[in-house]
């Protein structure tokens, strides 16, 4: 019975992707709306939060509305360094979120963003169930993206920013992707829980071959991501490289 009520709900979804109208339909241009479709397939009903893109990129993950997925566009703005145009951004926020925020029975939030907690608000205000999501160490992120003249004031903006939401997540359901973002929120007694998430479909995923007699002593290494500094690919190289030198 437990299983049917949840399947019934209404779950509310907020993460900062960016989003685009295609010619037939909306599109998620990263590939964790992956995993969100995957969530709403267990609800009733996806709401789903987002901001549209002012520019103009190839369309990647179509938002099949149609399945169980509705669409809130949120107002715009061209980045999170921006503070002034988030910042215009608010009250116009206040009152898109209502009506959605009014349907749903769960919401689930990305942190630590600024518009979370305005979400997190209206949605106690309305006595919602809310669960937060931290995808990534912002530390790390603001270390490597930040404009280079404003570097050292966003990353003390970005720890005070940070804390609040730690506090947060002491009396809120919280999951971190990976024991390192975990760690940031982790405090005694705290509801936060490490977990990994996939952004591959299970139909792309192939059996794999039976291994030749020429490489079977071969080791091979498939990973699936963005080349950037803030994911380290220099980490995992060398984590690779001690698997080899390793004895299995």
């Amino acid at each position: 019975m437990r299983r049917e009520e949840a399947r019934a709900e209404r779950l509310l979804v907020f993460f900062d992707l960016p989003y685009a109208q295609g010619p037939d339909g909306i599109y998620c241009q990263d590939a964790f709306w992956i995993f969100l479709q995957s969530l709403g397939e267990r609800f009733a009903e996806l709401v789903v939060l987002g901001r549209m893109q002012t520019d103009d990129q190839t369309p990647r993950y179509r938002c099949e509305e149609a399945k169980k997925i509705v669409f809130h566009a949120l107002p715009p703005f061209s980045s999170l360094y921006s503070t002034g145009e988030v910042l215009r951004g608010l009250p116009r926020l206040a009152r898109r979120i209502w009506e959605p925020v009014g349907r749903c029975d769960a919401m689930l939030l990305t942190i630590p963003h600024p518009w979370t907690l305005v979400l997190w608000c209206v949605g106690r205000l309305r006595g919602k169930r809310i669960a937060f999501m931290a995808r990534a160490d912002l530390q790390e992120l603001v270390k490597y993206r930040a404009p280079l003249g404003r570097r050292r004031r966003v990353r003390f903006a970005a720890w005070l920013f940070e804390g609040v939401f730690v506090r947060l997540s002491r009396t809120t359901l919280t999951f971190a992707v990976a024991d390192v973002v975990a760690r940031r929120y982790q405090r005694p007694r705290s509801p936060v829980h490490a977990i990994l998430i996939s952004t591959v479909r299970a139909a792309a995923i192939r059996p794999r071959a039976a291994r030749g007699v020429s490489d079977a002593c071969a080791t091979r290494l498939l990973w699936v991501g963005r080349v950037d500094r803030e994911k380290r690919p220099d980490l995992l190289l060398a984590s690779f490289r001690d698997l080899c030198d390793s004895t299995w």
